[in-house]
């Protein structure tokens, strides 16, 4: 569902790859009018030219560019101009959209916006109500000003690296989701709230230099905390807790099957010895009835609990564990959540048409909302689908409108060469 919190905003994206569009799409689904500028007529990142890439789908026809995964889940709940904006013309669009706007969100590395000369003191020149969110890597001031880099980058900087992997493992040896691509987003979204807010009181915009790298830190606050106060270095932990035995993850019957077993204190671990049938690992006397004797001897827990656990089933193993209040969930494959039923009951998964592809189901937003109004959720749009309704918009006449096209100040697709 799209709700209209944010119903009569206007965002500007100036944004690529995943954060900034996966928080605008999140800006979408609450009601702003987000209008999404993609470059042309180069391709962007999230839409590969070739259907080799491993980012689209064998499915469907239609260009490979309107089948890819990653631009299709960040990119619902806008409507699509593509614009050259290394031209005048492209230029002269880009500053009539500011006129209307509330917000523009913008990516580039840092410096680059000024450089096209659509930056933060020519947007006040046009329209002194518009804030600017600017989010490159390492923000856009500072010795740094001008660096490029990506989430992968970000998360080995912020220290992310050296602590999500598994002890023992190399410190490159993590998993390939990017951490901060999702922080990020939920981040900009109290960013844009902010900027009106502040804009409601001083009847003006502000410019927001928004550092993902600095977002991202804020995350791991006990890791600077502990070197800052006691120069100790916290150890990788992969799936434990330094304080909590046992707190992992064990295998069960089938092939790639685990379930994250933990137990806090000694009413869980007293719960989990009934469950599996070894009471006597709780009775006084014990090593592991007390939590010192437990995390004194962490592998010889876990590897108990394995030797029973591996030939269960995974969802009688959760449930028996749950009812004797020990904290136990199934580690799900993707597929799986397709079939969960709290996210179904909650209507966290959306079908959307897609044009290439026909119905396919996206990931919703990360909130329920009651008592307000909603309506259907948009699908992603294909390259410079509102092109034409846009720019009339703005007042351009369909004669300069097809004068736009001939010349490729925009375009609906891409060209693949070779």
């Amino acid at each position: 569902m799209a709700y209209e919190l944010l119903k009569g905003i206007r965002i500007i994206e100036l944004a690529e790859v995943w954060a900034g569009p996966t928080a605008c799409s999140f800006m979408g689904d609450l009601g702003a009018d987000v209008i999404k500028i993609e470059s042309f007529p180069r391709n962007s990142p999230t839409r590969p030219l070739f259907a080799s890439d491993w980012r689209v789908s064998p499915a469907g026809d239609g260009p490979p560019y309107e089948r890819a995964w990653a631009h299709l889940q960040a990119n619902r709940n806008k409507r699509n101009i593509a614009i050259d904006l290394k031209t005048s013309e492209g230029i002269d669009i880009f500053n009539r959209l500011v006129k209307t706007a509330d917000i523009v969100i913008e990516s580039f590395s840092a410096g680059t916006i000024d450089r096209l000369g659509i930056g933060w003191e020519s947007m006040q020149k046009i329209n002194d109500q518009v804030s600017l969110i600017s989010i490159p890597g390492w923000g856009v001031e500072g010795i740094y000003k001008g660096y490029v880099s990506f989430g992968t980058g970000f998360d080995c900087v912020t220290g992310h690296a050296i602590m999500r992997g598994h002890p023992g493992r190399k410190e490159e040896e993590i998993l390939g989701s990017t951490h901060s691509d999702a922080t990020v987003a939920q981040a900009l979204i109290f960013a844009v709230v902010s900027a009106m807010q502040s804009r409601d009181v001083k009847n003006k915009g502000i410019y927001i230099d928004f550092s993902q790298v600095q977002q991202l830190t804020t995350q791991l606050v006990s890791l600077y905390s502990e070197w800052a106060l006691n120069k100790r270095e916290l150890n990788r932990m992969g799936n434990e807790n330094q304080f909590i035995v046992p707190h992992n993850s064990f295998p069960v019957s089938g092939e790639y099957n685990w379930v994250i077993i933990i137990a806090e204190d000694d009413n869980q671990w007293n719960g989990l010895c009934e469950a599996l049938g070894k009471e006597g690992w709780s009775k006084l006397g014990h090593k592991w009835s007390t939590i010192p004797g437990r995390l004194s001897d962490r592998d010889g827990v876990n590897d108990a609990i394995a030797n029973i656990t591996q030939s269960m089933d995974s969802n009688e193993l959760c449930e028996l564990l749950q009812s004797k209040g020990v904290i136990a969930s199934a580690v799900s494959e993707p597929a799986e959540l397709l079939a969960s039923e709290q996210l179904g009951y909650r209507e966290w998964f959306q079908s959307l048409d897609n044009k290439f592809l026909g119905t396919r189901i996206y990931p919703g937003l990360s909130w329920s909302i009651n008592n307000v109004k909603s309506s259907e959720n948009k699908p992603y749009g294909t390259l410079g689908e509102d092109n034409h309704d846009i720019l009339e918009q703005l007042g351009f006449s369909e004669e300069s409108i097809e004068k736009f096209e001939k010349e490729s100040i925009i375009g609906n697709k891409y060209e693949v060469k070779g």
